[in-house]
């Protein structure tokens, strides 16, 4: 019999077969049913009779406008509408996978470990965590098509929707929906073509059978753009993940470059300190110009002959500023955990060498200073007394012996009254020497001219020979007190 609409079968009609598949569209065989041009049926033998109707009009009037067409309809719509799902199914899934994929910027973490890299890196959870946001890359699909799975379905319902909907536009096309919707073992062409004439001859169920066809179209336009949303999505996350990495990692080199800037800052530091305090002062004490601060600080005098002790030998400097020395531990340790952070190989200062000791602790050695100033002018004195001896023995007993008319002082008047060159210098000590050096040619080594009135100017009595004996005298005497640094004197 013909299929009268309940809306009791409604749930029976879900548990029928599948429909996956597109349709197959074929017209059916054997219609026991002819229909008249005007829409009457004339029945080929037997009563005319549908289930409890007794004629094919009672069932057209019973139907016609009910029901049924809604019914047929709302299949037809039923997988323009699952084929919709079926795509936001696969958007879905392809969000969710991409997103999972997408590595965000984590502010906890990077901070975490830029603030305090050392204990950070004790944890290995949070090097983890970290390793995950400096090496993030992302690994979730680019476009719906990668996810083969969910792009199949949603293509397939979406192929399914335009073949059902353009199949219900035809009456073959029809017959083999109504089979495949409301098909049973009684259900034969002659029913199928019965429905087949409700749904045709009812206009509003065309109306809605255009609508679902024209909402089928939509739907594939849908995909169509959902597959370019959905890559602009993908991309748009795995910028996402790599400018995660880029800036991980340029944060950290920051910090990094930051730790490094703060060591060799603080070495500069020291050392121009170094510079401007114990070297300056090493420099002072080898220029012998030390100033009233060092004088005082050392117990020295402006004025004191150094006799070629030079002050700057008896400086120690102390400990030199370096990079080990200098630099705190925990800065180094600082430095090193955003190397091993960053995966680098630290190269520039091993926290293992660093001691972070260094103390500016120069020291001057007074005494010993002071003893080779006595040593020098020992040695200096001996020297003069040698040159006199020398020098008196060339002229000879009786000759022109020095300080025959004695010396002359600052008044005039003689100094000693010894006689002979041999008696004087035997009796003389360098000391005495230096104080008769002094008083006769003065600091400028002057040979004042010969008095042949008796009054002699020099320590030789005169002529040729002994103006040659007194030159070539002051000249060892001013090669020896340049020897030993003479006239050298702190101020």
């Amino acid at each position: 019999m013909a299929f009268v609409w309940d809306p009791n079968l409604e749930e029976e009609d879900k548990n029928q077969e599948s429909m996956n598949e597109a349709p197959s569209i074929a017209s059916g065989s054997g219609a026991q049913t002819d229909l008249a041009s005007n829409g009457s049926a004339q029945t080929s033998s037997g009563p005319t009779s549908s289930g409890s109707y007794q004629n094919l009009n009672d069932y057209i009037n019973a139907n016609q406008g009910s029901g049924f067409g809604n019914q047929f309809v709302g299949k037809v719509s039923g997988d323009v509408d699952a084929a919709n799902q079926a795509q936001n199914q696969a958007a879905n899934q392809f969000k969710q996978k991409s997103d999972q994929s997408t590595v965000k910027y984590d502010n906890d973490v990077v901070s975490s470990a830029i603030n305090d890299p050392y204990s950070f890196s004790q944890d290995q959870n949070k090097v983890n965590a970290f390793q995950n946001q400096l090496n993030a890359k992302y690994t979730g699909p680019q476009s719906l098509r990668d996810d083969t799975s969910s792009f199949n379905q949603a293509a397939g319902a979406t192929k399914k929707a335009e073949d059902v909907t353009r199949a219900a536009q035809t009456e073959p096309g029809r017959f083999s929906l109504l089979n495949n919707y409301f098909g049973r073992p009684e259900y034969n062409q002659g029913q199928q073509s019965l429905d087949n004439l409700l749904i045709q001859g009812d206009q509003g169920t065309g109306q809605a059978l255009q609508q679902a066809k024209q909402n089928a179209d939509q739907s594939r336009m849908n995909l169509q753009n959902k597959e370019q949303e959905l890559q602009k999505y993908a991309a748009g996350n795995l910028a996402t993940t790599a400018k995660t990495a880029a800036d991980v990692r340029a944060n950290t080199t920051a910090a990094e470059k930051a730790a490094q800037d703060q060591i060799n800052a603080n070495y500069q530091a020291a050392l121009d300190r170094f510079n401007s305090t114990a070297v300056a002062d090493k420099n002072k004490l080898a220029s012998l110009n030390l100033g009233n601060d060092l004088l005082s600080r050392y117990g020295l005098s402006s004025g004191m002959q150094t006799f070629g002790a030079n002050p700057a030998d008896f400086y120690d400097i102390g400990m030199n500023p370096t990079l080990q020395n200098v630099t705190d531990k925990n800065l180094a340790n600082k430095y090193n955990a955003y190397t091993k952070l960053l995966g680098e190989n630290n190269s520039f200062l091993d926290p293992n060498s660093v001691t972070g000791d260094f103390k500016s602790t120069p020291t001057f050695d007074a005494n010993r200073f002071n003893s080779q100033i006595a040593t020098n002018k020992q040695n200096y004195l001996s020297g003069l007394a040698k040159l006199g001896k020398e020098f008196s023995q060339k002229n000879g007993f009786g000759g022109s012996s020095l300080f025959q008319q004695g010396l002359r002082t600052t008044a005039g008047g003689p100094l000693t009254s010894l006689r002979g060159s041999d008696a004087y210098f035997n009796a003389m000590n360098g000391a005495n020497q230096e104080d008769m050096f002094n008083k006769v040619y003065g600091n400028d080594y002057h040979i004042n001219p010969i008095d042949f009135q008796g009054q002699p100017g020099t320590l030789f009595k005169g002529g040729p020979t002994d103006q040659t004996d007194e030159r070539a005298y002051v000249e060892s005497v001013k090669k020896l007190r340049d020897q030993y640094g003479y006239n050298k004197k702190l101020s």
